[in-house]
């Protein structure tokens, strides 16, 4: 009765039916609903912090508090689905293993006064020593879901950031200008770049970053600086990292991982 789409993830097809099903009339109250609780939630406050990366974010529950209990004024349930899931280990400096676990999710809208479904699908990683993996990817990839399809604003804004800008102009802290040969050095764009596979494990490890509560922006930001301490590059972005440095930039991200995860075991 319905279209359906088919979209490949990681070689594997997916049979994804349409994001709208009318219900009982077709007076598209969902929608409305969304757009309401769109207009309602303007700003989720950011009472999480990141110790390792001394920044401020939403957390799950405080995102998922505050969707549910609009969406419940108006009649309208939630049911998550995992489709799919991954999962694979992956050593630590220290030597200890740790699991990291892929999610693909299909998040159901439903508004119990019509009938009509909204349906939309989201992917997520999380990383645990033991079985917490899968819940800690279902959280974050729900939370991010809630926060993408209602859009709610964190106060976070990539073109905000202005230490990168200051480093793109060659300037310090104090917006002097830097000396003539760190003005010259150029990003290795065109030295033995990393493959179009290197850089996908790059970004799952970034993805296990932002998991743990980070920011896209933030974690290149510390990457970045890493790499120019010890090997004296300067980047903008990750397509600039040299091949040759592949295996360190997944050392130097592990670090991170474990960094983060250092706070969490220590409270339980």
């Amino acid at each position: 009765m319905f279209e359906q789409t088919s979209i490949e993830v990681d070689g594997i097809q997916y049979q994804i039916q349409q994001a709208y099903f009318p219900g009982w009339n077709d007076d598209h109250k969902i929608i409305l609903k969304i757009a309401e609780v769109m207009e309602t939630v303007k700003y989720i406050q950011k009472r999480g912090h990141n110790k390792f990366h001394n920044y401020k974010y939403a957390t799950e529950a405080d995102v998922n508090e505050k969707i549910r209990e609009e969406i419940a004024k108006r009649k309208v349930i939630m049911i998550p689905s995992v489709l799919d899931h991954k999962t694979r280990d992956t050593k630590t400096k220290s030597g200890n293993t740790e699991y990291i676990v892929c999610t693909i999710m299909q998040f159901t809208f439903m508004d119990g006064e019509t009938g009509e479904r909204l349906v939309l699908m989201m992917r997520g990683e999380g990383q645990d020593v033991g079985d917490k993996a899968i819940y800690k990817a279902e959280s974050g990839t729900q939370k991010y879901a809630l926060m993408k399809l209602f859009m709610i604003p964190t106060g976070d804004d990539p073109e905000a950031d202005e230490e990168a800008d200051k480093r793109n102009a060659g300037q310090d802290d104090k917006g002097n200008r830097g000396n003539k040969k760190a003005q010259e050095e150029k990003p290795p764009t065109q030295i033995d770049p990393l493959t179009s596979e290197q850089i996908g494990n790059v970004n799952l490890k970034v993805q296990e970053l932002i998991a743990l509560g980070g920011t896209k922006e933030k974690i290149h930001e510390s990457l970045f600086k890493v790499l120019n301490k010890e090997f004296h590059v300067v980047l903008r972005d990750l397509t600039e990292i040299p091949g040759k440095l592949y295996g360190d930039t997944i050392k130097i991200l592990e670090g991170f991982i474990e960094m983060k995860k250092q706070p969490q075991s220590a409270a339980k």
